[in-house]
């Protein structure tokens, strides 16, 4: 009877044949999973090339549903499957590789691209999406949604031309932006998804614009606030109150047709609500107005009248019967009066303002204090007291000659009779004797001359 070998597998031989398994698994697994996948994948790309030549083969019929490209017009549109299905261009179900049936929600792209059309697909299959271009795929049953619209603009008074950015976004892409019918440049920013551009607003006002997409949907966003605009140059004006001797109120009025006056300045100095500026000097003042939108105006005023100096008065009385004044002030006289009071007059001799004044009263009365009084432009006021002197009675004897003779009268002869101003020719007519004394008594000269060359005459 022959012996039977029970011997089996020793336990390094199990774990060597195991690992083998496992290497093989390794390889071959994932080289199975990749074959499938690919396949799956040339199906399904495959499937989109047929969805697309098949909306091809629809618009050889239908060349008027194509888009046309013209302004304002479709740049894209969609061909939707179902609509496909009911015109029998596909008879049966549309299925992706994993045997998932592609729904009503799937459509197919048509672009007008300068004349030439581009197709894309977007199949909708149970919870996958195949598509040639994602972006096409965002528009629900090839019904776009509205291209999105932002403004970004400065709302305040500007004195410049505003600018206006506007930003869109739009996953089909941006035909154009227009603003009142004229295109404006625009350009895409990869990074951030947007179209772009701008527009410099030149007056005050609301602005509207239009964005297309390639679908020929239209957004039309319009600015929220108003643009506000202002170039011009605010005015003003300054007038003088409450004047006195010292000071003055300066009150600048202040204009602009668009904007607000915003502040009024004279100096560093801002004015309040009464726009009012008081001054206690003399000197060429300028406001300085800014508006809101930041224009700047000036004005500016001469002021001259402030004086707290009193006129000054120099008299003199000639003879017993007229009175010799020089008025001056640092500003101006404006008025003068003679009177035998030092109190104030209530009425002036008004004259032209002037910074040196002569006057000669005459025919005043001997032996009087008179007061010369004089204002000027600040209501500043003084008088100079003055007495006239008394008449002079000369007796001379007839037959003896005059021991102290006047200087002679060269036009009648007679004497000129002075009081230390005649000196170079004035003279008076002469005297009368008293017929019952034979005294002489002087008259008041016709014509006196004095040391500063001004000639007074009575008659």
């Amino acid at each position: 009877m022959k012996k039977v070998n029970k011997k089996g597998f020793t336990l390094l031989e199990v774990i060597v044949t195991i690992g083998i398994i496992c290497v093989l698994g390794l390889i071959v697994v994932p080289a199975i999973i990749n074959y499938r996948n690919k396949s799956k994948t040339e199906y399904n790309n495959k499937l989109q090339e047929n969805i697309i030549q098949i909306a091809k083969d629809y618009y050889v019929s239908n060349r008027d549903e194509l888009p046309n490209g013209q302004v304002e017009g479709k740049y894209a549109t969609s061909l939707k499957l179902e609509t496909l299905r009911q015109e029998n261009y596909i008879t049966n179900d549309v299925i992706d590789a994993d045997k998932n049936s592609c729904t009503s929600e799937s459509f197919v792209v048509v672009e007008n691209n300068r004349g030439n059309y581009n197709y894309y697909v977007c199949l909708k299959c149970g919870n996958k999406t195949y598509s040639t271009s994602p972006s096409y795929c965002e528009f629900q049953n090839g019904e776009g949604s509205l291209p999105t619209c932002e403004l970004t603009y400065n709302d305040s008074w500007s004195k410049e031309n505003v600018v206006i950015n506007i930003n869109s976004t739009d996953s089909i892409g941006i035909i154009n932006i227009k603003q009142n019918g004229k295109v404006l440049k625009t350009t895409y920013d990869e990074n951030n998804k947007t179209y772009n551009a701008t527009y410099e607003a030149s007056q005050s006002g609301k602005y509207s614009f239009d964005i297309l997409n390639k679908y020929g949907l239209k957004t039309t966003c319009v600015t929220e606030n108003e643009i506000k605009i202002d170039k011009d140059v605010p005015r003003c004006l300054i007038s003088k109150q409450d004047k006195t001797n010292t000071s003055i109120n300066l009150l600048v009025t202040a204009t602009d047709d668009t904007s607000s006056v915003k502040s009024i300045k004279i100096g560093t100095t801002t004015l309040g609500n009464d726009n009012s500026y008081k001054v206690t000097a003399n000197g060429n003042y300028v406001a300085t107005v800014i508006d809101s939108a930041g224009n700047v105006g000036t004005c500016s005023i001469d002021v001259s009248e402030l004086d707290d100096e009193k006129p000054s008065i120099s008299a003199s009385a000639i003879q017993s019967s007229i009175i010799y004044a020089r008025i001056t002030d640092n500003v101006g006289v404006v008025g003068y009066q003679i009177t035998e009071s030092s109190t104030i007059p209530t009425t002036w001799v008004k004259i032209d303002s002037s910074k040196s004044v002569i006057k000669i009263f005459e025919k005043l009365k001997s032996s009087t204090n008179y007061y010369i009084h004089a204002i000027d432009e600040a209501g500043n006021t003084n008088y100079k007291n003055v007495k006239t002197g008394s008449e002079k009675v000369i007796i001379i004897e007839p037959d003896d000659p005059d021991p102290n003779p006047g200087p002679t009268n060269p036009e009648t002869g007679g004497d000129c009779w002075t009081v230390g101003l005649c000196d170079d020719g004035g003279g008076s007519s002469g005297g009368t004797s008293n017929p019952g004394t034979g005294a002489y008594v002087e008259p008041d000269p016709v014509c006196v001359t004095g040391k500063n060359g001004v000639t007074m005459c009575d008659r």
